[in-house]
């Protein structure tokens, strides 16, 4: 079942101008009256909070997938203590909701084995396991993480106290002041597994760069390769970056993809990115950055959109996952899942009470502990959509059409949808006629709130004679939000398996 997402403008025809030889304009399917919208989510109660010694110092980054029948969920927490010790923890789940911390037997934790420990070191801290189906049977899981150590001179490794205590004597310096030499080196690294349990570590780095965050890395069916989204930095800011490569163990220098635009505030630069694709639609990419504030320290969760994987439209100033009052900050973490039985989307959200900066006054690292991780939901197909507070008209450019159409709208009181279908859309620019039979006049106003509403015209629901010819999709609304619509069997004949679109 084809179904379209409205998340940017890369769906919506672009339209243009017809010209009369008295120079009149003739608007040709030119979007009116619209605009795009991300979707708020809801936020569920915590379903996992630090609650194992292993945890005492909190919970960071994470990433959850459906694999082998089960929701896996590997998670990084933090012991307690004045340098705290890094752990890549496991827990699963049947249905998203109830988690279980097996006792994994892999790990020592102060004397004993019973915890869920999959790996510990500091590449736990900010690890992203990806599932390789190309990869062979030792390496069907793998990790891609970030890690840093001090040295002294070039090549002198400092253990972690002694880099600490330079670094704040070197900060507290006066100028011409002698310190010792102290700097902060890092790199990527990575992790083979069998089953996502027993870890080896890949013996060279993966990426001689710096990229401190929950960097994602995903194998790409479109461009048939691997593919890592990085912190990256721009005119001093954190940003977004990327690196492809056909081979795991090697990857090439990242180049810069995304950053802040002038429709951010001034203060806002990107974290993580929680890079993800769109359940069950093939060549939807989607990142939910962490939108930093510098000037409240606070983080919050924006959209960002993409075709193509490296070129990215983003819904600015659009809170998608906002702070709650309580709040300091929240990270998304990947995949986005489909819950189909509950009509849901989810994604892992890793909230904090603490400040970002609050960490380095070590007084105030206590509030660290206070974190946990929550989903972030939509309903299904309703992250975004295109919105018109009037009255608004577009063209959702050239697609397959299937036998039946439904739409996945909201509107408002007194609000309406209609519809047309259109063969072409031509150049020169020509406003060309709606199908006969399947024009806005030949239907009546749709109303009310609905994920999927068979459209209908006076002809009736039934498309079957223009399955598989290319056709665009008019929309006129007031008063509503356009969030998606979906072609039944544009690919294979309608069946009615899935439950939203009744045969």
């Amino acid at each position: 079942m084809p179904t379209t997402p409205l998340l940017s403008w890369d769906t919506i025809h672009v339209g243009a101008v017809q010209w009369t030889e008295s120079r009149d304009r003739i608007p040709c399917d030119i979007p009116r009256g619209v605009e795009l919208r991300a979707e708020p989510a809801t936020r569920s109660e915590p379903v996992l909070v630090p609650e194992r010694p292993w945890e005492a110092g909190g919970l960071s980054s994470a990433q959850v997938m459906f694999d082998a029948g089960l929701y896996r969920m590997w998670y990084a927490a933090k012991g307690a203590g004045k340098r705290e010790t890094h752990a890549l923890c496991y827990a699963e789940s049947d249905d998203g909701l109830i988690w279980r911390r097996p006792d994994l037997g892999l790990n020592d934790w102060q004397g004993s084995a019973a915890n869920n420990i999959a790996y510990a070191g500091p590449e736990a801290a900010s690890a992203c396991v990806l599932r390789d189906p190309h990869a062979p049977p030792e390496s069907r899981y793998r990790v891609m993480s970030f890690t840093a150590w001090f040295e002294g001179e070039a090549g002198e490794r400092l253990d972690a106290d002694e880099g600490h205590r330079r670094l704040d004597v070197q900060n507290a310096a006066q100028p011409g002041e002698e310190v010792l030499p102290v700097r902060i080196e890092g790199k990527m690294v990575g992790l083979n597994s069998s089953d996502g349990l027993r870890w080896t570590p890949i013996p060279e780095p993966l990426l001689d760069e710096w990229h401190d965050t929950h960097n994602i890395c995903a194998w790409c069916p479109d461009r048939g390769k691997y593919v890592a989204y990085l912190r990256g930095f721009y005119a001093g800011r954190r940003a977004i970056s990327y690196a492809e490569t056909d081979d795991f163990t090697a990857w090439p220098p990242s180049e810069l993809i995304h950053h802040q635009t002038p429709a951010d505030a001034p203060d806002v630069s990107l974290y993580s990115n929680c890079y993800t694709r769109y359940p069950g639609v093939a060549g939807t990419h989607l990142m939910f950055p962490a939108v930093y504030h510098q000037a409240t320290d606070t983080v919050d969760v924006e959209l960002a959109v993409s075709i193509d994987g490296k070129r990215w439209s983003r819904h600015a100033g659009q809170p998608i996952v906002p702070l709650a009052d309580t709040d300091a900050s929240i990270y998304a973490e990947p995949e986005l899942l489909r819950f189909p039985d509950e009509g849901k989307f989810r994604l892992l959200c890793h909230t904090g009470k603490a400040y970002h900066n609050e960490w380095y006054i070590e007084t105030l690292r206590e509030r660290a502990k206070e974190s946990c991780y929550q989903w972030a939901e939509w309903e299904e197909d309703r992250l975004a959509g295109i919105h018109a507070e009037g009255d608004g008209e577009f063209t959702i450019t050239q697609r397959p059409c299937g036998d039946q159409l439904f739409a996945n709208f909201r509107a408002e009181p007194g609000g309406w949808v209609l519809f047309e279908l259109v063969d072409r859309l031509v150049w020169p620019p020509l406003r060309c006629k709606g199908l006969p039979g399947h024009c806005f006049q030949d239907m009546q106003p749709l109303t009310g709130d609905h994920k999927a509403h068979l459209v209908s015209w006076e002809t009736g629901a039934d498309l079957s004679d223009l399955r598989g010819r290319d056709v665009a999709v008019r929309v006129r609304l007031h008063k509503a939000t356009l969030y998606s619509i979906t072609f039944a069997g544009a690919d294979a004949p309608a069946n009615g398996e899935d439950p939203r679109f009744p045969v």
